[in-house]
């Protein structure tokens, strides 16, 4: 993003994760633009983008003002607050549902917050903020639904709540100095028991 904007148009660009709070400034669009021309505009609000290139899907969460969501050559879609945008990046299509903001934009708090979300959204969630890899090892694990809610919990004390609320066994393969002075990433593995 530049360090001042000018012209009409602030305009940023994003892959990964971020939660704006635009000021209002009616003569000044605020643009976001996201992988797979995508863009989210608003004149004075707060939302969520969430647009990791390694996944199917985007999400745009509307905390409060007024934004458009919108592809490139197609009509923009306007969500009111408390609604998230589902933009499917291979076919464009835009779905608009009713969102639970604080689940949505928790993150910006330090808290990872889950409601019936299924173990392989936690644990890809759990990668990128713990820097690990995270495999399951069968389908049936990624159909275990979980509702939790955590702060400053370490990694192990995670992996630890899941195991006593779900039949599951995991393992930590610790990182190794390589020859050039850099680490493996460590790895979990979660199995049934």
């Amino acid at each position: 993003y530049p360090v001042k904007f000018t012209g009409k148009e602030r305009t940023v660009k994003l892959s990964g994760e971020a939660y704006f709070k635009v000021i209002a400034n009616p003569k000044n669009r605020f643009n976001v633009e996201i992988p797979g021309d995508i863009t989210v505009s608003a004149f004075g609000t707060e939302f969520n983008v969430n647009a990791y290139h390694d996944e199917p899907d985007y999400y745009v969460t509307l905390a409060r003002g007024k934004i458009e969501v919108g592809t490139v050559g197609t009509a923009k879609k306007e969500l009111t607050p408390g609604q998230k945008a589902i933009l499917t990046f291979q076919t464009g299509e835009i779905g608009i549902v009713q969102a639970d903001t604080y689940v949505e934009t928790a993150w910006k708090d330090g808290k990872m917050v889950f409601r019936r979300e299924k173990l392989e959204t936690i644990t890809q969630r759990l990668s990128r903020k713990f820097g690990v890899i995270i495999h399951l090892e069968g389908d049936e694990l990624k159909d275990y639904e979980y509702t939790a809610t955590f702060t400053d919990e370490t990694l192990e004390d995670i992996l630890e709540l899941l195991k006593r609320s779900a039949p599951i066994t995991y393992s930590i393969v610790k990182q190794e100095q390589l020859n050039n002075d850099a680490f493996t990433p460590r790895v979990v593995t979660i199995r049934s028991k």
